[in-house]
């Protein structure tokens, strides 16, 4: 994830308003980590004498929807880092951090 944020993908939408390189960072890194995660399990059956056919993983029943909905649910669970980030950087450096860590002292409600 590090290596694909070094290499800028998914900074496209970055002018734009927040929401969208949230949700597009999220999906594209979804597809990225499904490709590794297949690529990954068959050098490792190669590795272990197997064929291509027999290494490529299974997700669900194998079925492109399948692989689809995984990725979803991937794309989901990586929104609140993409959000974390993303806000952070237009605030700027350290604000969001130091919001969600000490709060904002001028509200003291009773």
């Amino acid at each position: 994830m590090l290596v694909a944020e070094e290499m800028n993908l998914g900074t496209r939408l970055r002018k734009r308003a927040p929401i969208f390189p949230i949700l597009h960072k999220s999906l594209l890194f979804a597809v990225i980590f499904l490709g590794f995660n297949m690529v990954e399990d068959v050098v490792i059956g190669l590795w272990r004498g197997k064929s291509i056919s027999e290494s490529i993983p299974k997700i669900g029943s194998g079925s492109p929807s399948e692989v689809a909905i995984a990725s979803l649910i991937i794309a989901v669970a990586l929104i609140p880092f993409f959000a974390f980030r993303e806000l952070s950087r237009v605030m700027g450096r350290g604000a969001l951090g130091g919001l969600l860590l000490k709060g904002s002292r001028g509200n003291t409600t009773v």
